[in-house]
């Protein structure tokens, strides 16, 4: 109940891409994350159980960049990829990019990556940093 993360990397990370390949089981909303800095520091890319697809910022809380509708069908893979470029997101789903956001507003400069789930749970076998 509530949001989780696995977190890796160190804060010296900047310009990157994560990726995972996700399979969701009966989540509220989840994803991967760039840029993490602790439970309440990061940039995530995230299905939701109400058919949005969405980058989030957490910061002072959960805010939403931007999101766009989206069918998310549990027990399926989706492959999820994040890629910051200084204050540039562009999500990509099945290799596509999608929904992407300019942050100007106090953005997260470096941080790791993670693995974020909301009441819930989702799986993959690899994480992957490029």
């Amino acid at each position: 109940d509530g949001r989780g993360m696995l977190i890796t990397g160190t804060n010296d990370w900047k310009n990157y891409t994560v990726s995972a390949n996700v399979r969701y089981e009966l989540v509220k909303s989840g994803g991967i994350a760039a840029r993490v800095q602790g439970l309440q520091r990061y940039y995530s890319l995230e299905f939701s159980s109400d058919n949005k697809f969405r980058l989030v910022k957490m910061l002072d809380g959960l805010n939403i960049l931007k999101e766009i509708d989206m069918k998310l069908e549990f027990q399926k893979h989706y492959d999820l990829s994040l890629k910051v470029e200084d204050n540039h997101l562009t999500g990509y789903l099945n290799n596509k990019p999608v929904i992407e956001y300019e942050d100007t507003t106090n953005s997260l400069d470096q941080g790791g990556v993670g693995f974020v789930v909301e009441s819930g749970t989702q799986s993959t076998n690899e994480i992957k940093i490029s």
